[in-house]
């Protein structure tokens, strides 16, 4: 397991807040509805691990469920040799959570694990996607959950400029 430092992130637009490693890289605003990414810093080799949260408006009563079996439908399309490893629905926090861990391949050369963790909230999706080489997701796993599980939602202004 690695033991890193957190600190308690605000996004300034999208208004949520979670933990994140203190020494990484982090990129706000990317590209529409990529709200945030945070990178380790570069190492040797292999693939960096990373965090990266989405923000979404979602229809008038769209449904958690059917937004993320539309998701699941197109993961293969975008991510070389995908596969589900697991989805279940999470209903023991203030909102229901659909979890998804997954393998797929990386730059063409990585074995990569990614969890995710997607909720509906107040007219907006959030989707927290942690990827990390297949070999080190273990070590990174608690980190991961601790994101996802103090992971709060806010107030989008995501049409303003800041």
């Amino acid at each position: 397991m690695k033991t890193l430092s957190l600190i308690e992130y605000r996004h300034p637009r999208a208004d949520f807040t979670l933990p994140l490693p203190a020494q990484w890289q982090l990129s706000e605003d990317i590209q529409p509805h990529v709200a945030l990414v945070v990178v380790e810093p570069p190492k040797d080799g292999g693939f960096r691990a990373n965090l990266v949260v989405t923000v979404e408006p979602l229809a008038a009563n769209a449904d958690l469920q059917v937004w993320q079996d539309a998701t699941e439908r197109h993961l293969p399309d975008n991510l070389s040799q995908f596969m589900l490893l697991d989805r279940e629905l999470l209903t023991d926090g203030p909102y229901p959570i659909v979890r998804r861990l997954a393998h797929h391949e990386g730059d063409g050369q990585y074995a990569v694990t990614m969890e995710q963790w997607a909720m509906a909230e107040a007219g907006y999706g959030y989707v927290i996607t942690f990827s990390a080489g297949t070999l080190e997701y273990d070590a990174y796993a608690d980190l991961a959950a601790e994101a996802a599980t103090k992971f709060v939602p806010g107030s989008p202004r995501l049409g303003e400029d800041s």
